[in-house]
């Protein structure tokens, strides 16, 4: 019998049903009620970097539907279970035609109205709110390849990408490197931590974890250049001393004033554990500056040519190995590839090895690395002896300044404002003897000064 009240045919068998009303039927059949929550409950089902999308994209649709300028993080989840327990699917329909609307005719990249569009249209779809028929049908409404603009980073030549990251600090100089010679993704690139990375290997290499890889990829091995991990040791000589504005040191860490007016925990470099410290948003802002620095802070469409992606794109465009291994180390497996493309880490890492020159921008002579290397130790010495970061780099801007030495960018000679120069602005290949015994005796001043 057919259970259905207030039908006259509701005594009839379904096989003696015609498609008109097994269609009436269907439509009064009541989904299982969803129990709402808010939007945390939600995130924890979701990886780290995937929650924060979410995050971003549903706190972007909640603004909207709400008429509110802006909801804090702490107002997310009363925000989101207030409007899942007060919307119908008639309302959730005009709600997300007007965001994709306005998505759309704010000019927005493609692949960000598609973001935005997607991770609320599953948010909704998790409690019964919106169906894949309806959403298909308002997608093709309002989004048409027409007027969702496509915004792609062009690739940088090597001169490009040599005057941008000599315009970096050593934090961003490191992780630029890492990223054009390993191809990962910027955030997975930020996820990894020191204890992930192989610096003795060679070639060196570090481990991306399943979390942090896009979709349900699993976790992969990346190789990157010497010169990156040349990079990296500096940085992470330097890092766990480094002074950083907004911030206070005091006896039970360190401390940022947060937005609440107030002093706020924040852990050290080593209770963080990552090799980078910053998030995406940082690392996009460092590279924007120093591709301004440059005059290479070109716009199509609002959107920087040269952004931070070109980076993978550089990686891309200058391997001239197996495609097959270079998909596999940057992560872009699909299909029956995952199952048929399964290499060892050893053959993996040969390819690389056949690879690497491609990657290597920096190439001083002998005695260069020698004196930048000898001068690095000498520093690092400084740092673990107690001596202030900023004491140190006044000493080496002032010899470097009376010594006028400067890397030489694109063909011309460069003279850099004293902040600017730094030990990556100096090509320690044209530093005389006689300059280099004169940094060697400033140095060796201020170990005997910390000692006093």
């Amino acid at each position: 019998m057919v259970p259905s009240e207030d039908i006259d045919f509701a005594d009839k068998k379904i096989e003696d049903l015609t498609v008109e009303e097994l269609r009436k039927i269907l439509s009064r059949q009541r989904e299982p009620e969803v129990e709402k929550e808010p939007f945390s409950a939600f995130a924890e089902k979701l990886k780290d970097t995937t929650a924060k999308t979410y995050r971003t994209s549903v706190r972007s649709f909640l603004k909207h539907a709400n008429d509110r300028d802006e909801i804090r993080g702490d107002e997310l989840d009363e925000a989101s279970l207030g409007y899942l327990e007060s919307a119908d699917r008639e309302k959730v329909h005009r709600d997300l035609s007007r965001f994709l609307k306005t998505l759309v005719d704010k000019g927005l990249a493609g692949q960000t109205v598609h973001t935005y569009a997607s991770c609320t249209k599953e948010w909704l779809l998790e409690y019964g709110l919106v169906t894949e028929e309806t959403w298909g049908r308002l997608k093709r409404k309002v989004i048409t390849v027409s007027n969702a603009p496509e915004v792609r980073g062009e690739v940088l030549s090597r001169d490009q990408v040599k005057r941008v990251i000599n315009k970096l600090d050593q934090l961003g100089r490191s992780l630029a490197l890492f990223l054009l010679s390993a191809g990962p993704r910027i955030n997975e690139a930020l996820s990894i931590k020191k204890e992930n990375l192989f610096l003795s290997e060679e070639p060196p290499r570090a481990w991306i974890e399943r979390e942090h890889t896009k979709g349900d990829a699993p976790g992969r091995d990346v190789f990157f250049s010497p010169e990156a991990r040349d990079e990296i040791r500096d940085w992470l000589n330097i890092a766990p001393n480094r002074k950083k504005r907004g911030y206070e040191k005091r006896e039970d860490g360190i401390y940022q004033f947060g937005e609440k007016t107030e002093w706020e925990h924040v852990p050290t470099f080593d209770e963080l554990g990552r090799v980078w410290e910053i998030d995406y948003h940082t690392a996009r802002r460092k590279w924007n500056r120093a591709l301004e620095k440059c005059g290479l802070d070109k716009k199509k469409d609002g959107y920087m040519i040269y952004n931070i992606h070109s980076l993978r794109s550089f990686f891309r465009s200058n391997w001239t190995g197996s495609q097959d291994v270079r998909k596999v180390l940057m992560g872009q497996l699909t299909g029956l590839d995952k199952s048929y493309l399964r290499k060892p880490r050893e053959e993996l890492a040969e390819e690389y090895q056949k690879n690497v020159d491609n990657y290597i921008l920096f190439r001083g002579t002998a005695e260069g690395v020698y004196a930048k290397s000898e001068m690095g130790a000498l520093r690092g010495s400084l740092l673990s002896q107690g001596v202030d970061p900023d004491v140190i780099r006044e000493a080496f801007q002032d010899w470097a300044t009376s010594t006028k030495v400067a890397r030489r960018l694109s063909g011309e000679e460069e003279v850099l404002a004293a902040e600017e120069i730094s030990f990556d602005t100096i090509d320690w290949a044209e530093v005389t003897e006689k300059e280099l015994k004169d940094l060697r005796e400033r140095f060796l001043d201020l170990a005997a000064e910390s000692r006093d």
